[in-house]
């Protein structure tokens, strides 16, 4: 799958990076909403794994704003914060997961075969 991961927390995206390609996907990163927006604008991005907090705005920013321009990838919120609200806000934004950090490397290759298995559905 051709994946964008948004995170602003460098070693955090080296390692979801290299963790995401070692699965055999092309990752093209991103480290803020503008920047995530400029790359969507280029490419078109199966699925978008990202932080909930980033320097110029939230995940959830970035999401309504991807719905707004008419693009609905899959989409996976990461996010320190996994209350029922924080869970709701992600849904209500467009992601279809929600993995609270720190989260292990399991959690995350499920949720990289749920996307594709929906991918795959579509």
């Amino acid at each position: 799958m051709n994946i964008l991961i948004v995170e602003n927390h460098e070693d955090t995206l080296a390692s979801l990076t290299l963790y995401v390609r070692m699965s055999g996907h092309v990752v093209d990163c991103a480290r803020s909403v503008e920047s995530a927006l400029q790359a969507t604008a280029s490419h078109d991005y199966e699925v978008i794994l990202s932080d909930i907090m980033l320097p110029d705005g939230t995940g959830w920013d970035l999401m309504r704003t991807l719905h707004d321009n008419g693009q609905h990838p899959y989409a996976i919120a990461m996010s320190g914060n996994s209350s029922a609200e924080d869970r709701q806000a992600s849904s209500q934004s467009g992601f279809r997961l929600h993995l609270a950090k720190p989260f292990l490397p399991s959690a995350l290759h499920a949720a990289l075969c749920q996307a594709d298995r929906s991918i795959g559905d579509d």
